[in-house]
């Protein structure tokens, strides 16, 4: 193999600003030192500029992870009631603001007749980057959730305006425990109104904030902050969770998948995240490439299966848990990757944001050396008999190509479905010569062609007619044809003569191949082979021709209108009228039988929108 023009691959990812998240990777572990500024336990903010702070006395953190793509952090409440003995994560110094939206992810568990109470703190200052349980100067707000003995549930309570005291939230919340719950704030501290988007817009008044529960609001609106009394417009950069206390070291705080953003965001901030991007060739979007999502080691993930790109070339992967992912796409025959092996690549997954994943390729032109239908039967026949050091093609390259017949070609076209072994393919190389076998010869040559393809001794992209056919466009109008139950006697002969002329390095006259297409492993049902939507208005030559008695005429138009497509004997009489209606924007092709006209010159004439165009056809019976 030969390759003479050089193909590069691009791959690009982009990661949006906002919101700034911080979760518990994938690491697992168990943290019961004193209070600590410094530790290795979790990770640091992706942002570069947080400080994160772990208390402990009396409780214990771990890193958990439930089998899913991340690790969550469980906080035991001491059974020690003093101020000095809190459990307390807490993150700050990220980017502030007078507005911010914060949201995470919350569940409690507790024993059945123990009780305990867990905290949720924003605001700002230096109080939180240290052991002191909280200062109230600097709490824009506080929630508890409170575990009583007598009840089987969490109350919520919010911290009321004195900065003191808490109270139940009306209407009242009451949450079941070991239940997830993901909790939203949004906060303003201006002096001024602000409004945001979530199931229609919300106004904010000044220095209040509504709280969120999955997807429902459950205070009412516009609370009033509590004690951040500094200065009016303090920022905000700053949160904690604290697991006070509990009977007998029961209460377990679990918490995970953070979002904040400094403005108030539209929407709901949500805990995932997606991944999408485009597969194109020369800025033209390739349809039907098929996209495979894995975990971050390559292994499959439940429930998320390959995709195909759109007629566009785009892709996407939505709710997606936050992680990193390995994002790859199966290559098309006729294209190529770059030697930097960067398919799959590895994206990392934010929540609320999309990574981006382009893949750009370029065409494969390699030099020509395609064998004929004896070759390929004699490669196969060595090999059985015991001879396979005299073969040109080892019996390893072989079953590659086999291989590649199954993955690239199949999903298509199910002519060579059941070959899979040497035997299978010598006997469907062989060569009949009677009248009735017409079929079977035209698989022979269709088979060598394929193999030639997944050989790599020609590529799909090869010129091979005079009006610019490819050898792909030659491969899909054999298998059409010969795929066809009804398929005549010019039909199957023409096959097997394009086939062999391709194999043979012949080129073939023009007006004979209609467009077809690259070959690609995909999961569609009907093959589109025009890769997206037409940009010009174009009338094809029909085939076959000459033809007896019918004859395809394909024809695309960019914009959608009335069309017309009728045809004329060489007197200007119409004969047949083909299309005459609305079209959308698209690729057509119609049938036109002509068992009734007798041979001679034909014309065909399409009128679509302001395009115009007269082609001839002959009709020889």
């Amino acid at each position: 193999m030969k390759i003479i023009i050089t193909f590069i691959v691009l791959f690009s990812l982009q990661l949006l600003a906002q919101p700034w998240q911080y979760d518990f990777g994938t690491a697992t572990g168990s943290f019961t030192t004193s209070n600590s500024s410094s530790t290795t336990f979790l990770p640091t903010p992706p942002a570069g500029n947080g400080f994160v702070y772990l208390g402990s006395a009396g409780g214990r953190f771990d890193l958990v992870n439930p089998g899913g793509s991340d690790s969550e952090l469980q906080i035991t409440a001491s059974s020690l009631q003093s101020s000095g003995n809190i459990n307390k994560f807490s993150v700050s110094d990220y980017s502030s603001g007078t507005t911010f939206s914060i949201g995470f992810n919350i569940k409690f568990s507790c024993g059945a007749t123990d009780d305990g109470k867990g905290y949720f703190f924003i605001g700002d200052g230096t109080y939180f980057t240290s052991d002191v349980r909280y200062v109230g100067t600097h709490l824009f707000t506080g929630i508890r959730w409170k575990k009583e003995s007598s009840n089987l549930f969490v109350e919520m309570q919010i911290l009321n305006p004195n900065g003191n005291n808490y109270e139940p939230i009306s209407p009242g919340v009451n949450l079941d425990l070991d239940t997830e719950y993901f909790v939203e704030l949004y906060g303003n501290n201006s002096g001024s109104t602000k409004d945001y988007n979530y199931n229609g817009i919300q106004t904010l008044s000044s220095y209040s904030y509504d709280l969120w529960i999955d997807g429902t609001i459950t205070s009412v609106e516009n609370r009033p902050r509590s004690l951040l009394t500094m200065n009016d417009g303090d920022p905000i950069d700053s949160y904690m969770i604290l697991a006070e206390n509990s009977t007998s070291n029961q209460l377990i705080v679990i918490v995970d998948d953070f979002i904040y953003s400094n403005q108030l965001e539209d929407g709901l901030l949500g805990t995932s995240g997606a991944i999408a991007g485009t597969v194109s060739t020369n800025g033209t979007g390739l349809e039907g490439v098929e996209v495979e999502l894995t975990d971050a080691d390559g292994f499959a993930i439940p429930g998320i299966d390959p995709i195909l790109t759109n007629g566009d070339g785009s892709y996407l992967f939505a709710e997606l848990d936050p992680a990193d992912y390995q994002v790859g796409i199966i290559v098309p025959l006729g294209y190529g990757l770059d030697p930097l092996n960067v398919n799959p690549a590895l994206v990392t997954v934010l929540p609320g944001e999309t990574a981006v994943a382009d893949f750009h390729l370029e065409e494969v032109s390699l030099s020509n050396t395609a064998r004929g239908r004896y070759y390929w039967k004699k490669q196969f026949k060595l090999h059985l008999i015991g001879r396979g050091h005299r073969a040109k093609e080892t019996e390893a390259e072989l079953l590659s190509y086999i291989e590649g017949v199954h993955q690239h070609y199949t999903p298509h076209f199910n002519i060579f479905e059941g070959l899979t072994t040497f035997g299978d393919w010598k006997d469907v190389l062989r060569f009949r010569w009677r009248p009735s076998n017409r079929l079977e010869r035209a698989k022979a040559q269709v088979a060598a062609l394929i193999l030639n393809f997944t050989s790599m001794k020609i590529s799909q992209n090869e010129i091979v007619t005079y009006d610019n056919r490819t050898a792909g466009d030659v491969l899909t109008y054999c298998s059409v044809l010969i795929s066809n139950p009804d398929a005549t006697r010019y039909e199957l002969r023409l096959a097997k003569r394009l086939a062999r002329k391709v194999n043979w390095h012949q080129m073939i006259g023009a007006g004979i191949v209609p467009d077809g297409g690259i070959l690609y492993k995909g999961l569609m049902e009907n093959i589109d082979w025009s890769f997206g939507s037409p940009t010009d208005y174009t009338l094809s030559q029909n085939y076959p021709n000459p033809f007896n008695p019918s004859t395809t005429i394909q024809y695309q138009i960019p914009q959608s209108g009335y069309v017309t497509l009728k045809v004329y004997d060489v007197l200007g009489n119409e004969v047949a009228s083909l299309v005459d209606e609305m079209k959308q924007q698209g690729n057509y092709q119609v049938s036109f039988d002509a068992s009734a006209l007798s041979s001679g010159m034909y014309l065909y004439h399409l009128i679509a929108n302001d395009f115009v165009q007269t082609k001839k056809m002959m009709l020889m019976k």
